[in-house]
C-alpha cells in the first residue's frame, strides 16, 4: 500500500481513508429505453478526444469506435462523456455493459441481451435472437473494459454485420482487431490539464493548494511523477488533506504503479492503481535513510 511506503502513522492513514471516500458516488441515469452511468465528474483536457470520438461514432459508415490506452488514463470517463454528448442521435437508447464483471468471453452476448432485455427463443441461438431484436433499431452500445473478453470480438462483429443502425463504443487496453473498428488512442493528460484536474480534486476534498508559485511547481512535479494519469491524480489528491504538496512529492516513488485506498464509490478495479493495472506488482519500496 502507498500508506506503508509513506510510513504514515495509523491515525493519519485513517484520516486519508475517510477523506478519499467523501466523493459523491456515480448513479445510473435512467433513459426511456436504456441507461448509461452518469459521469461523476467533468472531463478535463479531453476536448480533442471528445470531438474526434463523437464525430466518428455519428458517421453512418463507422459502426465501432474503440478507445484504447493504459490503465487509469480515463477511457471509461471519456466514453461516458461521448455517449452523453451523442445521445440525442440514438432514439432507441444508449446501453452500457461492463465487461470486467463477466466471468469469460462466452458470456458477452448474453450480457448484451440482458441489458437490452432480449430473451431467449426456442429453436434460435442467442445471437440470432439478438440480431432480430436489433433490426431497424438505432442505438448505441457502450462496451466497457473489453480487454477482459477480447476473444468475444468476433461475436460483436457478427452483431454489427446483422444490423444496420447499431453503433458500438468500446473501451479497451488493446484493440479488438475487427474490420469494423476505428481506434482512438487515449493518452495521459498534458501537464497543464493534469494540474487542473489535481487541484479540482484537492479542492473537492476540502483542502486548498496552489496558492503560491512553490506549491504550483510541486503540484506539477507530482503530476509528472504520476505520469499525468487521471486515476492516479484522483487517488493522490486526498493526501493533501494531511500534507503539503512538496511532502507528497518527496514520498512518491518514481513511476508508482499504485495508490492505495481510493474512493469507496469507485469501482473496485479503480480504487488502487494496482487494481487498475490488473496485478502489476508494487515497485515502491520504502526509501532508505528516511525516518
Amino acid at each position: 500500500m502507498l500508506s506503508q511506503a509513506m510510513r504514515l502513522a495509523p491515525v493519519d492513514e485513517e484520516a486519508l481513508t475517510a477523506a478519499a471516500r467523501r466523493a459523491p458516488s456515480p448513479r445510473a441515469r435512467p433513459d426511456e429505453v436504456g441507461s448509461i452511468p452518469r459521469p461523476h465528474q467533468p472531463l478535463v483536457g479531453r476536448e480533442c478526444e471528445m470531438e474526434a470520438a463523437a464525430s466518428l461514432i455519428l458517421r453512418p459508415d463507422v459502426r465501432m469506435v474503440t478507445l484504447t490506452g493504459p490503465p487509469g488514463v480515463g477511457k471509461t470517463w471519456l466514453a461516458l462523456a461521448v455517449a452523453a454528448q451523442v445521445s440525442a442521435e440514438f432514439p432507441d437508447g444508449l446501453f452500457f455493459v461492463d465487461m470486467s464483471r463477466l466471468a469469460g468471453p462466452e458470456l458477452v452476448v448474453s450480457a448484451i441481451c440482458r441489458q437490452l432485455e432480449v430473451r431467449e427463443a426456442a429453436h434460435r441461438t442467442l445471437e440470432e435472437v439478438l440480431a432480430r431484436h436489433l433490426t431497424d433499431r438505432r442505438l448505441l452500445l457502450l462496451l466497457d473494459n473489453f480487454e477482459h473478453v477480447l476473444p468475444a470480438a468476433p461475436a460483436v462483429s457478427r452483431m454489427l454485420a446483422n444490423s444496420d443502425s447499431v453503433h458500438v463504443l468500446t473501451t479497451s487496453r488493446a484493440p479488438l482487431h475487427v474490420l469494423w473498428e476505428h481506434q482512438i488512442v487515449v493518452r495521459p493528460l498534458a501537464v497543464e490539464a493534469a494540474t487542473t484536474l489535481f487541484v479540482q480534486r484537492v479542492c473537492a476534498g476540502g483542502a486548498q493548494c496552489g496558492s503560491d508559485q512553490e506549491e504550483q511547481e510541486a503540484i506539477a512535479r507530482i503530476c509528472r511523477r504520476l505520469d499525468c494519469l487521471p486515476l492516479a491524480l484522483i487517488l493522490a489528491a486526498p493526501w493533501l488533506r494531511i500534507m503539503a504538496p512538496h511532502d507528497l512529492f518527496d514520498r512518491l516513488e518514481p513511476r508508482l504503479p499504485m495508490l492505495g485506498r481510493g474512493g469507496g464509490d469507485l469501482p473496485a478495479r479503480q480504487r488502487t492503481m494496482l487494481a487498475a493495472s490488473s496485478g502489476v506488482t508494487s515497485c515502491c519500496p520504502k526509501r532508505s535513510g528516511r525516518s
